[in-house]
C-alpha cells in the first residue's frame, strides 16, 4: 500500500495510506461526527468543495448502495478515514467504500488518526487542505495551499439546470436548489406537497409565474456572498409567499434582509449537535452542515425573533419573521421544523410573535 499525506496549509501533516481516486484538490479540510451515514456524506451537495475527516475508528462497514444517496453527485475533494471496512456486513452493499471512492475519483486517506485531525481543526478552525502522494515539494505546495480560493460557482454546478415536477395533491412548493438532498424532497412528499424544484438562479418573475403558496431555499454548500442572484430574487419573493430557509438557505435569507454573515472558521458538520429551541426549551442534537452564522446585532431592527441556538458557541440557529411568513434554520429539519412551515401555509395564527 502506498503513502498518501493530508497537507494543511499551516505546515501540518498526517502520513497514511492512499485509497481511493487521485484527483487531488485543495479545499477547506473539515470533521464530522456520524458513527454512520458516510454515503449519504459522500453524496450531500453541502460538502462540495470540502475534504471531510470521519471520526468515527471504522468507515465502510455497510458498503454502498444505490439508494443510499442524497444525490447524483459527490462534489467532496477528499475522505479522510481512520480504517476502512474491507468486507461489508450487509446484504444491501453492491460495492465497497474503497470500490466506490476509486470509481468516482474520489481521493481518500486511511490509517491515519483521525481524532487528532479534527483535535487540531477544533483548536485551529477549519483550515484548508489538500492530498497528496509526495510531500518532497512541501514548502511550493503550503504555498499553493495558501493561495487557494473556493470555487465560487460550486452551487451553479451541481443545481439543477432545468426545473422539475413532483406532482401531489397538497399545496404548491417552490424548492429552490442550492444543492438539494433526497431526504428533504422525501420529507416534504411525505406531505403530500405539491413540489417543483428549480435552479438556483431561477427568476422571482417565473417563481411567480408557477403560483406557488410557498417557496423553500434548499442546503448546499459555497460562501452565501458569493449569490447575490438568489439574494436579489428572494428580496422579491419574501412578502408575497411563506419562505423556508435551510442551511445555506438560512443564510440566503438574513441576507436578503441585509443581515451580516460571519464565516466562524470552526464549521460544524456531523448528527449530534446539540440546539436549543428557544419557544420550548428544549434541546436537541442536529444535524449540521454549516460554517456560517448570522450575527444578530441585526436581527431586532427587521422584526425577527432568535428561535434556535447552538448551545456550545451561541450562534444564531434559526429566526423567524411572523410578518413576513419567513422560518430559517441553520441545520437540517425534522418534523418539528416541517410542520411549522405546513402551519404557515395554512395560514395558522398559531405561531409566537
Amino acid at each position: 500500500m502506498s503513502k498518501r499525506y493530508l497537507l494543511l496549509e499551516d505546515g501540518t501533516f498526517f502520513e497514511g495510506s492512499s485509497l481511493g481516486g487521485n484527483n487531488f484538490k485543495i479545499g477547506d479540510v473539515v470533521f464530522n461526527t456520524n458513527m454512520f451515514l458516510y454515503q449519504d456524506i459522500l453524496s450531500n451537495p453541502s460538502y462540495g468543495g470540502k475534504l471531510i475527516t470521519m471520526t468515527y475508528p471504522m468507515i465502510g462497514n455497510y458498503g454502498i448502495n444505490s439508494n443510499g444517496f442524497e444525490s447524483k453527485v459527490a462534489p467532496i475533494f477528499g475522505f479522510i478515514i481512520s480504517e476502512c471496512a474491507e468486507i461489508p456486513g450487509n446484504y444491501k452493499s453492491q460495492v465497497t467504500l474503497e470500490e466506490f471512492l476509486k470509481l468516482r475519483d474520489i481521493p481518500a486517506i486511511k490509517d491515519v488518526d483521525t481524532r487528532m485531525i479534527a483535535r487540531h481543526l477544533r483548536d485551529k478552525g477549519s483550515l484548508k487542505g489538500v492530498l497528496t502522494d509526495s510531500i518532497d515539494n512541501i514548502e511550493k505546495q503550503i504555498e499553493n495551499i495558501k493561495k487557494y480560493k473556493p470555487e465560487k460557482d460550486m452551487v451553479e454546478k451541481i443545481s439543477v439546470k432545468n426545473p422539475f415536477h413532483i406532482p401531489n395533491k397538497g399545496k404548491r412548493i417552490i424548492l429552490i436548489d442550492l444543492g438539494d438532498t433526497n431526504t428533504i424532497l422525501k420529507n416534504l412528499n411525505s406531505r403530500d406537497l405539491d413540489i417543483v424544484v428549480v435552479p438556483y438562479d431561477y427568476s422571482y418573475k417565473e417563481i411567480e409565474a408557477l403560483h406557488p403558496n410557498g417557496v423553500i431555499i434548499s442546503n448546499g454548500p459555497s460562501n452565501p456572498e458569493y449569490l447575490n442572484k438568489t439574494v436579489e430574487n428572494i428580496k422579491n419573493i419574501i412578502g408575497k409567499y411563506p419562505v423556508f430557509g435551510i442551511g445555506l438557505g438560512h443564510n440566503i435569507i438574513a441576507r436578503s434582509y441585509n443581515f451580516k454573515i460571519i464565516d466562524s472558521r470552526k464549521a460544524s458538520f456531523g448528527s449530534n449537535y446539540p440546539v436549543k429551541n428557544l419557544e420550548t426549551n428544549m434541546v436537541k442534537n442536529r444535524i449540521s452542515t454549516n460554517s456560517y452564522y448570522v450575527d444578530e446585532d441585526y436581527v431586532e431592527e427587521n422584526e425577527f425573533k432568535i428561535t434556535y441556538r447552538d448551545i456550545k458557541d451561541g450562534y444564531i440557529e434559526g429566526l423567524k419573521n411572523k410578518k413576513d411568513r419567513v422560518l430559517s434554520i441553520s441545520f437540517i429539519p425534522e418534523d418539528e421544523e416541517y410542520n411549522e412551515f405546513i402551519e404557515f401555509l395554512e395560514n395558522k395564527e398559531n405561531l409566537n410573535a
